[in-house]
């Protein structure tokens, strides 16, 4: 299925009130696409107003250009070597999971389809990082 008229971002997400971003990046040993601690000033991506972080979060996005999102989560996989357990037994950490956000152009009646497809190798690799995964699709105008 060609999904290259949609907009992909997956990523590792862990949050937290106590996040030390430093300490997942030392965990994991990648270092992170962004991070912030709790209290942090920060430019609200909508709004593009000044904000107060309301907790704190350390986020890895895939890197590729691939108009599939399972290539996307392939990618995004090929850079994580730890599982759940390490990752939620890490300090300041409550939350961490898959992040899959996907944005597709509304049709003329404002509305939109979205299909994307995994296969079993890509889930099985999935269910292996015991993370669950979050996944939300956006219809916007353009």
């Amino acid at each position: 299925m060609d999904e290259s008229n949609y907009t992909i971002e997956v990523s590792l997400c862990v949050r937290g009130d106590d996040l030390d971003p430093d300490k997942i990046t030392a965990a994991l040993a990648v270092d992170p696409s962004s991070s912030r601690r709790k209290g942090k000033k920060v430019v609200d991506p909508v709004t593009h107003r000044r904000v107060t972080a309301r907790t704190g979060e350390w986020r890895l996005r895939a890197d590729s250009e691939s108009g599939l999102v399972s290539d996307h989560v392939t990618a995004l996989l090929s850079r994580i070597s730890v599982d759940a357990s390490v990752i939620e037994g890490l300090a300041g950490v409550e939350e961490a999971f898959i992040d899959i956000v996907v944005t597709v152009p509304a049709n003329e009646r404002g509305g939109g389809d979205c299909e994307f497809d995994f296969s079993a190798d890509l889930l099985a690799a999935l269910a292996r990082t015991g993370l669950p995964i979050q996944v939300t699709v956006c219809v916007v105008e353009e």
